[in-house]
């Protein structure tokens, strides 16, 4: 199945959507810096939370998705402002953490 051209298709699609949302992410998270209200924590405690459970492995291409994420520079920095604003939370870690165990 990984040789054909419809499964390397998909998982390129998957990923490129992936890389989308976690650029949609940063912007969140910018507005958020800017004005830290609740709504927008709340929307972007939301957009992680989505990208994370991609990656988890009951999702379809969580593999795909993983390695995406966890080489990402835009994610590490997120999580890593998002930790320093006292967002990042205990359940996000662990699915941050679930999901480095599925990187290829």
């Amino acid at each position: 199945m990984n040789h054909t051209e419809r499964a390397v298709k998909k998982r390129f699609e998957v990923g490129e959507q992936l890389e989308k949302t976690i650029e949609k992410a940063f912007e969140r998270l910018e507005l958020y810096e800017a004005n830290t209200i609740t709504q927008r924590r709340n929307k972007l405690l939301s957009i992680v939370e989505d990208i994370l459970l991609e990656c988890q492995k009951e999702s379809i291409y969580s593999a795909t998705c993983s390695t995406i994420l966890h080489s990402s520079d835009v994610y590490s920095e997120i999580r890593q402002k998002m930790q320093t604003h006292g967002i990042w939370s205990k359940e996000l870690e662990t699915l941050h953490k679930d999901s480095a165990k599925l990187v290829i």
